[in-house]
């Protein structure tokens, strides 16, 4: 299961992370980051038995570490979002299309008939 932490103190790096994480069980891998904007950090904990993760989070979601209070829940997973490529609609590569019957740049200053640009 794959955990959220947020609100990570300064000076707390991901092997402090991970040890305060394993007092309940085993962690998979941890992946520590830093908003380069706010200066905010969170991590993601993988902890593979279910019941394990579940009890770090009951434990340590509030749990004062440095001065901060930790945010730990359980990553939920995206939605899957069906896309589409609106540009694209079917006869064509897509992209910008030169020549004749394409825009290109010609297409801007009005090709050969000339558009007064």
């Amino acid at each position: 299961m794959v955990i959220v932490v947020q609100n990570i103190p300064p000076r707390m790096g991901p092997l402090r992370v991970r040890s305060v994480f394993e007092k309940f069980g085993d962690v998979r891998s941890i992946q520590l980051l830093v908003d380069p904007l706010t200066r905010g950090r969170m991590a993601y904990l993988d902890m593979p038995d279910e019941d394990q993760a579940l009890a770090a989070i009951q434990n340590l979601d509030g749990h004062t570490v440095n001065g901060a209070i930790l945010k730990v829940s359980r990553q939920v997973p995206r939605p899957e979002i069906e896309t589409h490529n609106i540009f694209n609609r079917g006869g064509s590569r897509g992209g910008f299309e030169m020549g004749a019957r394409g825009g290109g740049a010609r297409g801007y200053r009005g090709g050969s008939r000339g558009s007064g640009f």
